[in-house]
C-alpha cells in the first residue's frame, strides 16, 4: 500500500469516527456541559436572546465604546420578583461582553443592625478599579445598600458618588439585582429610574 492511499484511508476512517452517532452524541454532551460562572452556556445564550433592549444596548456599549446610543451610566438595576432569572441575565450580559464577573452579595456588607454598609462595598469596588481589568461587578439585593429612613445616616451617598466617578470608565460596570424598589429611599428612586431593567416580564421566555 502506498503512502498516499494509506493517507486516504487515515482520513477516510476520521470522517467515519467524526459522522458516527456515538461521537457526534459525545460532543453534544461537552457542549451542553459548558458553563459560564457555574450556570450552563445555553441558558444563558436563552436568557440573553429574551433579554430586552437595554441589556442588549449595555453589551454592545462594552463591546465598543463608541457605539451609537450608548448609555453614559456605569451601573443598571435587575428589578424582578423571584425566579426571573436576575442572575442570570447578569452573567448573559458579562459572559456576551466577553468581560470578568464579580460577584458580591449584599448580605455581606450589613452591620449587626442589619442595617446597609455602602462605603464597605465602595472599598472593595475601588480595588477592582485599580486593577484596571475589564470587568462586571454584580451586587446581588443591592436594595439593602440603599435603603435609607430617616433616622439612619445616608450610607448610600458613598456609593452613588463612587458610581458618578466611574463615567468615562469603560473598564467598569456594575449591574445590581434586587426584587423590589419599594423601600428604596425617593433620592435613590429617582436616580434608578432610566437604569432599571424589569425582569418579570420575561420569566416566560427564560424558562429552560
Amino acid at each position: 500500500m502506498t503512502k498516499r492511499s494509506g493517507k486516504y484511508n487515515q482520513l477516510f476512517l476520521s470522517l467515519i469516527l467524526f459522522l458516527s452517532p456515538t461521537y457526534l452524541m459525545s460532543m453534544k454532551g461537552s457542549a451542553e456541559s459548558e458553563t459560564f460562572e457555574g450556570t450552563p452556556i445555553a441558558l444563558i445564550e436563552a436568557t440573553y436572546l429574551g433579554a430586552p433592549a437595554m441589556a442588549k444596548l449595555i453589551v454592545s456599549h462594552l463591546q465598543d465604546p463608541n457605539y451609537a446610543g450608548s448609555p453614559e451610566f456605569r451601573t443598571a438595576f435587575l428589578v424582578g420578583d423571584p425566579g426571573t432569572r436576575k442572575k442570570t441575565l447578569a452573567k448573559a450580559i458579562a459572559y456576551k461582553a466577553q468581560r470578568e464577573l464579580v460577584f458580591f452579595s449584599a448580605t455581606d456588607f450589613l452591620d449587626d443592625q442589619r442595617n446597609g454598609l455602602s462605603r464597605k462595598l465602595v472599598e472593595k469596588l475601588k480595588v477592582i478599579v485599580a486593577e484596571k481589568k475589564a470587568v462586571v461587578v454584580v451586587v446581588d439585593g443591592i436594595n439593602r445598600l440603599l435603603e435609607n429612613y430617616e433616622n439612619k445616616c445616608h450610607d448610600s451617598a458613598v456609593l452613588w458618588d463612587f458610581l458618578d466617578r466611574q463615567y468615562g470608565n469603560h473598564n467598569f460596570f456594575l449591574l445590581g439585582t434586587m426584587n423590589s424598589t419599594d423601600k428604596i429611599s425617593q433620592s435613590s428612586k429617582g436616580r434608578m429610574l432610566a437604569q432599571c431593567i424589569l425582569t418579570n416580564e420575561l420569566r416566560p421566555k427564560m424558562v429552560p
